[in-house]
């Protein structure tokens, strides 16, 4: 049996690069983004936008699994000129697209900002109501629900991540508040959930699990990750000061 042929949305970002360096020739991987992508090695790479439903389509064709992730990160993003059309209708085409093409399955990633307006002293459990902090996360919640309609109406399996900070990010001034220990994931732990979400059992039709790595204090929940797909982050972030900076907002992963 051949590799398995994965698309990348979003593959020039932060996520979409260390993922595909990752895997390593693990997978059979199309590269798409509205961005260059630098050092694509052997990969397909489609320029384009989420926004156009036919070059979806066109990335679609003979993929096993998407993993979405292109989208507008920010938190204080304008809701009609960056999360309309990019979060809401973008990620709607790239659903429609898989759903049209045949593929098995989408891995989306949501945000911890789907459920960061609880309590900082709460732990978020996957199943408790989505609670978003921003427009941003409505629109990861959108996400997640729209990926429910389409496993349930149209036969994909999807699984949405909800990713904490990825830790290294904060280096860059877009994501300065990557500073709460118990949010964070390290990139290892989330190639390694990502691969899980990939190669889990195909009867797996829908799953929100979390994504953080074995910290000492955690904002979400990740039993239930480890329950549905045998993740078994290696790291501890911030072991040393886990909880020096408790009064931050969670952190946007885009």
């Amino acid at each position: 049996m051949g590799k398995r042929k994965v698309l990348i949305t979003g593959a020039a970002g932060y996520i979409g690069t260390f993922l595909r360096k990752g895997w390593d020739g693990f997978y059979d991987l199309v590269l798409t983004d509205c961005r260059e992508i630098e050092d694509p090695d052997e990969a397909k790479t489609i320029m384009g936008d989420i926004r156009d439903v036919g070059i979806m389509k066109q990335a679609c064709e003979g993929v096993d699994t998407v993993i979405h992730l292109a989208a507008d990160p920010s938190p204080k993003a304008d809701f009609d000129t960056q999360v309309l059309p990019q979060n809401i209708i973008g990620t709607h085409n790239v659903y429609r697209a898989a759903a049209e093409s045949g593929v098995r399955r989408v891995v989306f990633a949501s945000s911890i900002h789907a459920v960061g307006a609880y309590p900082t002293d709460v732990q978020v459990k996957w199943d408790m109501p989505v609670r978003p902090c921003c427009e941003y996360g409505a629109s990861k919640c959108y996400g997640e629900a729209l990926g429910h309609y389409f496993s349930d109406k149209r036969g994909l399996s999807v699984i949405a991540i909800r990713i904490g900070g990825v830790h290294g990010h904060e280096k860059e001034e877009a994501h300065r508040d990557c500073t709460r220990m118990d949010v964070l994931v390290s990139e290892q732990d989330l190639v390694q959930l990502i691969t899980r979400c990939v190669e889990v059992t195909p009867e797996l039709r829908f799953g929100i699990v979390h994504g953080l790595s074995d910290n000492r204090v955690k904002r979400l929940d990740i039993s239930h990750t480890r329950e549905l797909l045998g993740y078994n982050p290696m790291d501890e972030v911030g072991a040393d000061n886990a909880c020096q900076v408790p009064d931050l907002q969670p952190v946007h992963t885009g």
